[in-house]
């Protein structure tokens, strides 16, 4: 602190000249002028401030490393200001404050807590207790705003709260009846903060600003949102998904992370998207910085496609989703990156067992801008940690472990497929820049640019057709390869229009293209009036593109207490290409371009301590077929503060882009238009749930669902319905299908342990005129029991454990529902799997490594049946032939992680 460095100064001064004068008069008279002198220096010192043309920035810092005390702003708020001032302690902040009323600024000093907070002041005297507070919540080390953030506080002996938006802004209109008010932020992974606010002084607060300090070194965690990110928020309620804690390649893996959640099905770790409260994989929709990323993961689902290193926080919509989201019939997660350090140059390096990335970011001009720019790249096709190659070869549906069901077929594949060389690459590229006005006005580019290149050779035997070989049998070369690119452009713009008006423009555009061709491709068609099952090889190709450009504009209006309401619009075109060569089509392709417009609004009540709801709804005009629907949405929820609520809720839901894809090949994510003969999928979707909080230790939730879904799509290949009509597309289109479940979970969080437990019931049945005679059948993906229990150790502060168990029973015998097969489900599928974690600050840096086994027990648990070509050695001479087998999830693989940030 200034005034003690000067006392110690003076006084270290004069006590030198006192011990050097008394050495040599050895006269013990001057001792009791030490006392008087060190008094003096305290007087004559007092707590001096002086500064000459100081940045407001510099003199903050200055002041927080001399005394106690802690500010609260938002950089871009105080970065052209400079101060002169030259008073002591007691002065001080008096003068300040008068110093930042002509930049139209002002000082709330809480002395207890010993934190200043400067906000935006309005020119008009205001005098009511009617409260307009805006504001937002930021990382206290590199000022990026906090999405989601929880703000929280007690009115007339209730907690009330809301959730600050994407962007970390919040807006609060009360009347508080009280001359004080409390307020507390809170982010995972951060420190909470305590604000209070002396309310008899002002009724407008602009650009009030909590700065949250970093509770641990990596924060990677999901919010899983059930309705509304704004409103009446329960914190210990607010369920969290940590995407770190396990990938089979090292990487992080949201994918695998929110199948923890009851609403998500449990899948094999090589699958392309995820099953939410039973809609097929299309219904799953990934944003990152409001643009879709159309390829979620890298190589088959075990790795995501984004760089987990720069997602600063994302929410996950399962339930009925709010208006501004789109919201298709499964769930919508939705990821927002980090913008960069506003105030020093700093990164992240990561090694895995699968890739390398690099991840810096920092001021542009400091305080107000910032850039960030990362990269990651495989490097698996130089070093084969842990059976990379095998995985890559069991995605490209080679060698995939497996066993016969009939007995006495030996080999089944060694003398068959003879391997050759596998290679795997995989990158995605992550940029940002950010621009933000001394009014709060926010500036943001994002680009991502990711992709995969796959591809198996290898001799495979095939029958030989005529001609003088005795044997009959000769190995040909074959190959399967697996690409794709997608590229996303985004620029956002975000401002207070004026204290209660949240606007945010975004204009972007996302291009996808993928190719996949497998020259022994195994087809199985459905033959004859007995349902017999053939299986044959033929060559698969098939290759599409994308092209989404949109313009979204939202507003989001807090003017009257207890009431939010939300509007806006946004804008699609879609060009889409498909191309396909397989046994039933030659050379089909389709071409189709369109455009979407969709308008929304909703509003959200909160008024009434008993009950707190949202209405909404979102019409769309789909000009290919010009289709106009409408997707009503409902929500609400009894008694939402008290330990024990209930609610419930309705939505109608549309989806225009479908995806394509094949059951017994993690072929990329191919994604088709709806067009005027073939109507968009929609789904009717009702939920109901009852919710116990009755402390922080114990939070307990019971939900149920029903989903009505119309014109889903099946590729004709998943249901062996090979047509041989070349003018008709290669999937069905009108497909009906229900889905229904009840799902439990339960969460205690004690200081050393974290339990989870989730347990579901459901099913979901299809149908089509077309397909099976006409009856219902299970999909693919339907798991009549789950059951998960997740424990999360932390014995200390740097040491972690993530231990989770997990059960399912089979999936649906697909050889039984189309064919003349025993057995309606496969075997039960069981999985455990481990991380431990290591984190430590340093002065500098900080690291974190974890290593993480999927599979500890190494259980072969059945993924699906199928028929495969096998060579049966029992029959003189050897034939090929087609016997059914059950192909295996993977089984035991370690991985590890390390991660430096500095």
């Amino acid at each position: 602190m200034v005034e003690h460095l000067l006392r110690l100064t003076a006084t270290a001064i004069y006590l030198t000249v006192i011990n050097s004068f008394m050495i040599k008069t050895k006269n013990l008279c001057f001792i009791p002028l030490i006392g008087f002198f060190i008094f003096w220096c305290s007087t004559s010192t007092h707590a001096q401030y002086s500064y000459q043309q100081e940045p407001l920035l510099s003199l903050i810092k200055k002041v927080e490393e001399q005394t106690p005390y802690r500010f609260l702003y938002r950089n871009t708020l105080v970065s052209n200001i400079t101060i002169d001032i030259s008073e002591d302690e007691s002065n001080f902040f008096t003068k300040l404050e008068s110093l930042l009323k002509p930049y139209y600024l002002g000082l709330n000093i809480d002395n207890d807590r010993n934190r200043v907070v400067i906000y935006q002041l309005k020119e008009e005297e205001i005098t009511s207790n009617n409260v307009s507070i805006t504001g937002q919540v930021l990382d206290a080390s590199s000022g990026e705003r906090l999405p989601y953030a929880i703000i929280t506080w007690m009115q007339n002996g209730v907690l009330k709260g809301l959730s600050t938006n994407e962007s970390g802004a919040f807006s609060i209109q009360q009347n508080f009846n009280t001359d004080n008010v409390e307020l507390t932020c809170s982010y995972t992974g951060y420190k909470a903060q305590q604000i209070t606010l002396a309310l008899n002084s002002f009724s407008n607060i602009d650009d009030l600003t909590c700065r949250l300090q970093p509770d641990r070194i990596d924060v990677s965690q999901l919010i899983v949102i059930g309705s509304s990110a704004y409103g009446d928020v329960n914190q210990h309620s607010a369920s969290m998904v940590d995407i770190g804690n396990f990938s089979p390649m090292g990487e992080t893996s949201t994918i695998s992370a929110l199948q923890s959640l009851p609403a998500v099905s449990l899948s094999p770790m090589l699958s392309s998207g995820l099953q939410v409260r039973g809609s097929p994989s299309d219904g799953f929709r990934v944003l990152i910085d409001d643009i879709t990323v159309y390829n979620q993961s890298h190589l088959f689902g075990l790795i995501d496609s984004f760089n987990g290193d720069v997602l600063q926080r994302g929410g996950f919509y399962y339930d009925i989703a709010p208006a501004k989201i789109q919201a298709p019939p499964g769930g919508t997660l939705s990821l927002v990156t980090k913008t960069g350090s506003l105030d020093k140059i700093s990164g992240t390096a990561g090694l895995s067992n699968s890739s390398a990335r690099l991840t810096l970011d920092g001021p542009i001009q400091k305080g107000k801008s910032s850039w960030l720019i990362s990269g990651r790249k495989s490097y698996m096709n130089t070093v084969d940690w842990f059976n990379n190659s095998k995985l890559t070869q069991w995605g490209l549906n080679v060698g995939r472990p497996k066993s016969e069901l009939a007995t006495g077929l030996a080999d089944l594949e060694s003398h068959l497929v003879r391997n050759g060389e596998t290679e795997a690459t995989f990158f995605d590229l992550h940029g940002k820049l950010y621009f933000e006005s001394k009014s709060g006005n926010r500036l943001i580019f994002s680009g991502y640019l990711g992709g995969d290149d796959t591809q198996y050779s290898a001799e495979r035997l095939f029958r030989q057709l005529g001609g003088s070989n005795s044997t009959q049998f000769a190995f040909r070369p074959v190959s399967t390869k697996n690409d794709w690119r997608n590229g996303a452009l985004s620029a956002k713009y975000t401002q207070w229009l004026n204290n209660y008006t949240y606007s945010s423009s975004v204009v972007g555009m996302s291009i996808y293209k993928t190719a996949f061709t497998q020259k022994d491709f195994m087809y199985i068609k459905n033959s004859g009036p007995n349902s017999n099952l053939n299986a044959f090889i033929f060559p698969f190709q098939n290759q599409s593109v994308l092209n989404d450009i949109s313009f979204q504009q939202s507003f989001e209006i807090n003017k009257a207490e207890n009431w939010f309401w939300s509007t806006g619009f946004t804008y699609n075109y879609y060009l889409g290409e498909y191309a396909e060569s397989s046994f039933d089509r030659p050379g089909y392709f389709s071409s189709i371009e369109s455009q979407k417009f969709d308008l929304f609004t909703q509003t959200d009540f909160t008024g009434w301590d008993n009950l707190s709801l949202f209405m909404g709804a979102r019409a769309h005009y789909y000009s290919n077929g010009k289709y106009i629907r409408v997707s009503p949405r409902l929500k609400f929820k009894f008694f939402p503060n008290s330990p024990v609520s209930f609610g419930g809720g309705f939505s109608k839901n549309h989806q225009f882009i479908n995806q394509i894809s094949l059951s017994n090949s993690t072929s990329t994510d191919v994604w088709v238009l709806a067009d005027k003969n073939q109507a968009p999928t929609s789904v009717n979707y009702y939920s109901l749930g009852l919710y116990v909080n009755t402390s922080k230790l114990f939070y307990a939730q019971l939900e149920g669902y029903i989903k009505d879904f119309d014109n889903l799509r099946l590729h004709e290949i998943n249901t062996f319905s090979l047509s041989n009509t070349y003018s008709t597309n290669p999937w069905f289109s009108n497909n009906t299908g229900r889905a229904k479940g009840i799902e439990f979970l339960t969460k205690s969080d004690f200081t050393t342990f974290e339990l989870s437990q989730t347990f579901a019931i459901s099913e979901v049945m299809l149908s089509n005129p077309l397909i099976n005679n006409g009856d219902s059948f299970h999909a693919d993906w339907d798991r009549k029991f789950r059951y998960t229990t997740i424990l999360s150790i932390r014995p200390s502060k740097p040491l972690s454990a993530f231990i989770a168990w997990n059960f399912a029973t089979g999936a649906p015998n697909k050889l039984a529902t189309f064919g003349a097969q025993n057995n309606d489900r496969l075997d039960n599928y069981t999985r455990t799997d481990v991380t431990v974690e290591y984190k430590r600050d340093f002065t500098n840096y900080d690291i974190s490594i974890s290593a993480s086994v999927f599979n500890l027990f190494d259980t072969q648990s059945a993924w699906y049946r199928d028929i495969s070509i096998v060579l049966d050695q029992n029959s003189t001479p050897n034939q090929i032939t087609g016997a059914p087998i059950d192909v295996y999830d993977i089984g035991f693989q370690p991985s590890f992680n390390i991660r430096v940030g500095f």
